[in-house]
């Protein structure tokens, strides 16, 4: 038993010294970096294109999902960066957002009074070779950024997460 218990009193004297020299290493302080944001741009012309494609589409209607549904959404928008953490912004502007969706063998009746689009099949002698439903909404986009080095964004890593609220 003797043994048993220098064993453990070595293991009591190792754990004792780890934790007196523990507030050793936590005495350092760290210095937040500031970066000079004077030559980067503050606005930025966002382009986006995109195609378009309807989930749960009824079978009364016939969309041509072959075809490319092109969508484009162009934005002015104006980045601020945090006082505290210049790699963290906000970006507000404004824009416009554009959908295209081609119909095959159908038309929509948007000058329907009804709630609901009308979709109609159209027959062989009122066909023509595309239809097409165009939408533009104008839009107010709000994204937050980071950049791992703002001082060079061209040359750093770079994500965005945000939301457009359609106003018309």
């Amino acid at each position: 038993m003797p043994h048993k218990n220098l064993i453990m009193r070595k293991f009591q004297a190792i754990v004792l010294t780890l934790l007196i020299t523990l507030p050793a290493f936590s005495q350092t302080t760290t210095e937040k970096k500031k970066y000079d944001l004077s030559n980067r741009p503050g606005d930025h012309f966002m382009l986006q294109l995109a195609s378009n494609q309807w989930q749960g589409v009824p079978d009364s209607i016939k969309n041509k999902m072959g075809d490319l549904n092109r969508s484009a959404n162009v934005y002015l928008m104006l980045d601020k960066p945090f006082k505290g953490d210049s790699r963290f912004s906000v970006a507000f502007g404004l824009g416009i957002g554009t959908s295209n969706i081609y119909f095959k063998k159908m038309t929509v009746d948007i000058a329907s009074k009804n709630s609901t689009l009308p979709f109609r099949n159209t027959d062989s002698t009122e066909r023509f070779k595309k239809f097409k439903l165009t939408t533009a909404f104008l839009e107010i986009p709000i994204e937050f950024r980071f950049t791992s080095n703002p001082v060079n964004p061209s040359k750093s890593f770079k994500i965005a997460i945000g939301v457009r609220r359609v106003l018309c």
